[in-house]
């Protein structure tokens, strides 16, 4: 059996004072003990603070400067010395055993990325199931593990060499995560998903914050496959044309992802939610095209 790789783990913050002690909270509850923690804040709120008083055992990379994901990511991978980079987000919760599964499974398998399943963190609000299923609903802690084209890297991990042959993350905005996705998948080398690998998330309860972020997230998308894609003027307007059949599409997808699961009440409840959250991204990935060079 290989030995134990070392790990890294890395959390990127932004104003995160609201979910940052659950998170790091979990983290300190790990069954697996050995790992450095860096967490990475741009932060304008307490969220720097909170990190530095309450939990020492973390490493505090702290910019005044409002960092991208992707910069941000990067950052902190370029202090962290384990040979697994994972990463878990401010906003989420990871299982006890989540890096116990992580470090066994990056010892006896070789996949460069291992990812798992997200969860509802705060299941009481409708709107929080209507954002759980327009973001995470292909991640859902069911079914066999499999290779997928992409993972959130709210909950992935990567064995260094392949942040060092495939990264850095794209520093320019949003969906830096997907474009590193795309092209390790591309390669050849598609992360691997574990449905026991668990964390939680909090997602958002107020539908305008919800809405704004979906069109800003679809914009990114659309920006980012243009770039990734090297996608000409024509190509792009032939997408453009083609976001108004997006929501029936993701309605589509939903619906069979949730065929035999035990969330289908929720799944009702919160429909309009989800209507809505899935025609304000394809009014952002279309302006995404519009406004791509």
């Amino acid at each position: 059996m290989n030995e134990a790789p070392s790990f890294s783990v890395i959390v990127v913050a932004y104003n995160a004072e609201g979910t940052i002690r659950a998170c790091l909270e979990a983290l300190e509850r790990q069954t697996e003990r050995d790992f450095e923690l860096i967490v990475v804040d741009s932060s304008k709120d307490r969220t720097a603070e909170i990190v530095a008083h309450e939990f020492p055992f973390a490493r505090l990379l702290r910019s005044v400067q409002r960092l991208a994901p992707g910069a941000a990511r990067n950052h902190g991978i370029s202090v962290a010395t384990g040979d697994v980079i994972a990463f878990v987000d401010s906003d989420c919760i990871a299982r006890p055993d989540w890096l116990a599964i992580l470090r066994r499974a990056h010892r006896e398998l070789p996949a460069a990325a291992i990812g798992g399943a997200v969860e509802p963190a705060n299941p009481e609000s409708v709107v929080s199931w209507g954002a759980y299923f327009c973001e995470f609903s292909a991640w859902m802690p069911r079914g066999e593990r499999r290779l997928m084209r992409e993972i959130p890297t709210c909950n992935l991990s990567f064995k260094r060499w392949a942040l060092e042959q495939f990264g850095p993350f794209d520093e320019s905005g949003y969906c830096s995560d997907t474009a590193l996705n795309w092209k390790l998948t591309a390669a050849g080398h598609p992360p691997l998903f574990l449905p026991e690998l668990r964390v939680a998330h909090f997602n958002l309860t107020r539908l305008t914050r919800f809405l704004r972020k979906q069109v800003m997230h679809g914009e990114s998308f659309a920006r980012m496959r243009c770039r990734e894609r090297s996608l000409r003027l024509g190509a792009r307007a032939l997408l453009g044309a083609g976001t108004p059949l997006l929501p029936g599409l993701f309605l589509g997808r939903l619906v069979l992802r949730l065929a035999g699961s035990s969330v289908w009440q929720r799944w009702l409840r919160s429909l309009p939610v989800v209507l809505v959250g899935f025609c304000a991204w394809s009014c952002g990935e279309a302006i995404g095209y519009v406004k791509a060079h």
